[in-house]
Formats: structure tokens, sequence, C-alpha cells
């Protein structure tokens, strides 16, 4: 168990994870393709609907929520209302976050927090939090959301954390922490839990993706997505 999460290949799904190969393991490419396969068919059958593409960039509306991984940032959990694909392709569709930092007409914010218990000084867990320019409420503004913590697992996944520490009831001492801080934590959960090739995992390895070279990106001056500084 200890193993498996280090056998992704490169731009593999999070979801290969648990499939138990080794390195180099042609059955691994073999399930890859696979599931590659299995998304092309299964995954365009969900929309309802398809927005203009932005460039390569698509966003597309869904009938239902569904529970997806996303190869691009490592997040776990729903897809409740978009996903998007880059160059056409269903096989790596992102989650609506990785669409808002890929599209350049969206400013994104992140923010790192460490979470450790009570009486420690060793962090069990990192949390992410995005603020959004399209997520704008009349008279709140831009309004962060809930958050996403990755913990011992390796999978950045929903937490209410830093929802309990604004209303005075999180069980966990909550810091806001920059990015490099946020990536020796990641690092640190890896070396203590699994082998040490976990912590070359793409979403270990950065807490924030990096921006493939094909996407055009805005310009924030101060507030790169990524850098742990308030907007």
């Amino acid at each position: 168990m200890r193993q498996q999460v280090t056998d992704l290949a490169p731009g593999g799904r999070p979801i290969h994870a648990e499939l138990g190969h080794t390195a180099g393991c042609a059955r691994l490419a073999r399930d890859q393709a696979t599931d590659d396969a299995l998304r092309r068919d299964w995954l365009p059958r969900l929309i309802l609907h398809s927005e203009d593409p932005l460039g390569p960039l698509q966003r597309h509306s869904l009938a239902g929520p569904i529970t997806d991984d996303c190869p691009r940032c490592g997040w776990h959990g729903y897809f409740h209302h978009h996903l998007a694909t880059i160059d056409g392709d269903w096989a790596r569709a992102v989650c609506d976050d990785c669409y808002a930092d890929l599209n350049p007409a969206i400013m994104v914010t992140v923010t790192f927090f460490s979470a450790r218990a009570a009486g420690s000084s060793r962090p069990f867990a990192v949390i992410r939090q995005r603020t959004r320019s399209d997520h704008d409420y009349p008279g709140l503004g831009h309004v962060p959301d809930r958050g996403q913590q990755m913990t011992w697992q390796l999978c950045w996944e929903h937490t209410s954390m830093l929802v309990e520490e604004a209303h005075g009831g999180a069980d966990a001492d909550i810091a806001e922490i920059s990015r490099d801080q946020a990536e020796q934590i990641t690092a640190g959960l890896a070396a203590r839990h699994w082998p040490p090739e976990a912590a070359r995992l793409p979403r270990v390895a950065s807490a924030y993706p990096a921006m493939t070279p094909h996407t055009p990106r805005r310009s924030r001056p101060g507030h790169p997505a990524g850098t742990g500084r308030r907007a």
C-alpha cells in the first residue's frame, strides 16, 4: 500500500496511484490507455452545454455532480457544475478551479495555510484557498472558497477547517504560510508516510500547478496565482 502512491506515470491521473503497479510496468500503460478511452466515451455524455473555446481551453456544464480527479492540480472530489478540456482532450479534463486559473479573463489568488494539532509543532496538513474574480457577490466582493487540504494521503481534498476557524471552532491550529513553506510541508508528509519517490509527484512537489506553455496568462503584479499572498 505504501508504494502505490508512486505508481503515477508522467501526466497520469491520480486515480492510477491506487492500481498497485510497479515502476515501468506495461500493465500500467495499458490500464491508462483503457481508462483514457473510457473517459473519452463517458464524459461527453454527461455534458449539457459547452461554452465557446478560449484558445485551447473550453468549459463544459455538467448534467449533475460527479466525483473525479483533476490531473492538473491533484483535486479529488466533486465536480459540481463544470469541467474543462484543453485541446479537446476529454481524457485529461480538468476541474473548474483549473479552468479559472487558465482563463485569461479570470484572476485567481491563492493563499496557503498549515494545520497543526494543538500542542504539536509538526503540521499534519497544508490547506490552499483560492479567491476568484468571477466569484463576486453583491455586498461581499470576491469570496474565497472553503479551501482544499493535503494530508498524508497526498491528494487535495475538501476541508472544513478554514470555515471552522473563521467561526472560532477549529480543533487544529491554523496559520497562514508561504508557498515555499507549503511545499516543505507536503514534502515532509511524503517523506514520513511514503517511499522517497512520492516526493516527486507533481501535486506534492508543487503546491500549485505550473502554467502550461501554450496557455495565455494574465498579469497581476504582486499577486500571481500560487504565491500564497492575499489579494
